[in-house]
Formats: C-alpha cells, structure tokens, sequence
C-alpha cells in the first residue's frame, strides 16, 4: 500500500468511523430562512480527534486532481490546470475541492466555525455582499499572519484558477436571494471620531488594530484590497445573522448612528497596506536532514488525547538540545512568510509524497496555525503510515510566536517580522 492510497483511505477512515459509529449528521445552518439561532456555531458536535470535518460517504475527498474548465488565466490568480485545459471537471468537483481544502474550517456546508473560529461562508448576508473576486482572491492569498491559508498555484499553492473558480461556484451555490449592490458606496467618515468606539464594540473581537481577536482580522491587507467601504459598511450595520456579528446601527436594532458606522469604516480603511505580490523563492524540503538536535536524546513528550503536544514542553526540549523534527503543515507560500526557526516545510496535502524519506525513530511534530485542523491532517497521514513518535503542536504557530520564541522567514538566515 502507497503513502499517498493510505492517506485517501484515512480521510475516508475518519469518515467511515462516524458513519459506522452512525454519528449525528451535520445539519447545514443556512438551508433556507428557517435556520436557528444555534445552528451556524456547533464547532464540537460530531468531530474526531485531529478537527477533521465528517462528511457523508457520497462527497469523500479524493487527493488525485480533476479536469479543470477552459478558462483564460487570471494574472492575480495563477495558471489553469495544465495537465487537462479544455476537459470538464468531473461531476461535483467543486464540492469535493471545497471539503478537502476548506470545510474542516469553515464546515461541509459553509456553517463556519469549526476550526478557529473561521466565518459562516453560507451566511444570507456575507453571500448577498461578497464578490466572487473578493472569495476568489481569498483562496488564492489567504490572510497572511492568520490561520486562512494561501492556496493559489500562483503563491505555489495546490489550486488552479480553474480549481478556484469551481470553489466560488460551490460556495455560490449556497446563496439565497439576489445579491445587494453595496460596492459603489462613498463613504465620508473620521477615522479619529471612531476609535473609541471601535476599543468599546469591535476590539474584542477583531483586535485593537483590528489585527484578529477571538474572532477574523479586519485589517488584514488582502481582506482590505478586495473588501469595498460599502461592503464592511453593511456587515457593520446589519450584521450577520445567527452568527456573533452583531448589528450596530441603529435602525437595524444596534446602538449606533449612520455617522459612526461611516466613521468605522474609515478607521478599518486607514489600516490598509499595499499587498504582497506571488511568492518566487526557491525552497526544496530535505527530509533526510530535518532532524534538530540530531545528536541530541530523544524528549519524553506528553500528548494530550494521543496527539497535542504543549507547546513549553516543544520549546524545552528544543532548549535542553533534544532531537525532533517540526514539520510545517501549511501551504508552502506561509512557511516562507513565517514558520518556527529550523522547521521544515510539508503540506499536508504534498505529505504523502515524502512520507518515506522521514526518519521513523525520531519524534515529529506538526504545526499549524488554526491550531489544530491542518496538523491534524498531517497527524493523520504520519499515524496512518505506521509513524507512532508523532505529535501536534497543542496551541499553533501564533502562541509560539506571540511567546517571543524563535521564528523565521525563508531564507533562513532572514529576520522574522
């Protein structure tokens, strides 16, 4: 059996489980205008150890890639799939691209919050406001600095344009009613005047500097390239339902004035930074060679439900000069950005193909940034091919890093932000 048919079977084997364990199904939380109050946040109803999403047999993800539709490329986006340009993608292929690289976040049915708090995609109102660019660009940059991934092949991510597009049209296909032209609103507002109100009714959530608290940054530089004044206007007067985005203006039920809200908007605008263009740098991951400490003893790790590993517990063995090895989950284009000094760079989903140029008889330990959903994949790939000294770093890469310990940019030698 080969490293790459053993994780297929294992994303089917946590499924297969549930269903043979004949778990509680997941219920789409925005199936029409019937949904309940509770019924967009269930992050904790029927997940298995490493936050995989369950979903039913009919739609299991399958890593070998599909046609892709004739497209033109768009230059923001990257090059259509070249192994098959003119071919159309096989029946449901946005669907199966969207649980394996999107749902163990967002949920099978875009109800949000099962991994890090990541949006309701099939929320009424972000539908009716979001663009297809702007969920477009999103898979392809991601938020840097934040748990969205970057996914686009231009940013050497796993995804096509074409297998992007496919993506939008399944998340699309979640809308209910006609979308709202709020995008060529002129908004005139103070950024001063608001930022006390901003520090009393947003900066729990979204951070001071809107840089993310327990819920989604909003000053993130590729969510303010492609997010009009009219379309954070709306989401901050109405709100989205069945969900903790609260309405705040005052007609919509909330406790603040048109002039406020306008003054918000210009405070989140006067964040923006010009973005990153595509990610070029030459990276070639060495397996062989990823051991820290190599000569080092091995560490006596304690792992939380069989799999987290505390993040002290990482950094004292790094200290103490034990052998290990960190193996970064993420996309390519986020290790490079930013990864924990000496780690090495595997996506889970490219795992597979180097699964046996690892050494079997020192602990590895993956990470990510959610903390958990894309290292619990990773997780899964190791322990499906008989790897037993395996962890997942417990907290994620931003404890790690809002700790003050030792994090890096490619090359390696190049100082961390």
């Amino acid at each position: 059996m080969n490293a790459r048919l053993m994780y297929r079977i294992l994303c089917l084997g946590g499924i297969c489980v549930l269903a043979a364990c004949e778990a509680d199904p997941v219920t789409p939380a925005f199936s029409g205008l019937d949904a309940g109050p509770d019924a967009a946040r269930q992050p904790d109803a029927v997940l298995p150890a490493g936050d995989a999403t369950p979903v039913d047999a009919a739609v299991i993800p399958r890593l070998d890639g599909g046609g892709a539709p004739d497209a033109e490329p768009d230059p923001d986006l990257g090059a259509v799939d070249a192994a098959a340009p003119d071919a159309e993608p096989p029946p449901g292929e946005g669907e199966r691209l969207y649980i394996e690289f999107c749902a163990f976040c967002h949920g099978v049915y875009g109800e949000g919050y099962v991994s890090d708090n990541a949006n309701a995609l099939a929320n009424p109102a972000f539908l009716a406001t979001a663009t297809d660019d702007f969920l477009r660009k999103a898979i392809v940059h991601g938020r840097p600095g934040t748990p969205m991934p970057i996914l686009g092949a231009i940013n050497e991510g796993p995804l096509s344009d074409a297998q992007v597009d496919l993506i939008v049209d399944h998340v699309r296909g979640w809308q209910v009613g006609e979308p709202l032209d709020v995008h060529g609103e002129v908004i005139e507002g103070d950024p001063a005047r608001a930022e006390a109100v901003y520090a009393e009714r947003c900066a729990d959530c979204h951070g001071a500097q809107g840089e993310g608290g327990e819920y989604m940054t909003v000053a993130n530089p590729w969510f303010l390239e492609t997010a009009s004044d009219g379309f954070i206007a709306h989401a901050i007067r109405h709100g989205r339902a069945d969900t903790p985005m609260e309405p705040w203006l005052d007609a919509s039920g909330g406790p603040l004035t048109a002039q406020q809200v306008n003054d918000l908007v210009a405070l989140i605008r006067s964040w923006q930074v010009p973005v990153d263009g595509p990610m070029n740098m030459e990276y070639v991951p060495d397996p062989e060679n990823a051991v820290l400490n190599p000569g080092g003893a091995d560490p006596a790790f304690t792992r939380r439900e069989g799999r987290f590993v505390p993040a002290a517990e990482i950094k004292q063995a790094l200290d103490d000069g034990q052998r290990v090895i960190l193996l970064d989950a993420r996309t390519r284009a986020e290790f490079l950005q930013l990864h924990i000094t000496g780690a090495i760079s595997l996506p889970h989903f490219d795992l597979p193909d180097y699964i046996d140029r690892l050494p079997r008889d020192v602990w590895i330990i993956a990470y990510c940034g959610c903390p958990h959903a894309v290292s619990g994949r990773a997780f899964d790939v190791l322990e499906a091919a008989g790897f037993e000294r395996i962890g997942v770093l417990d907290e994620g890469l931003w404890h790690w890093r809002d700790q003050g310990w030792p994090t890096s940019v490619w090359p390696e030698d190049a100082p961390a932000p």
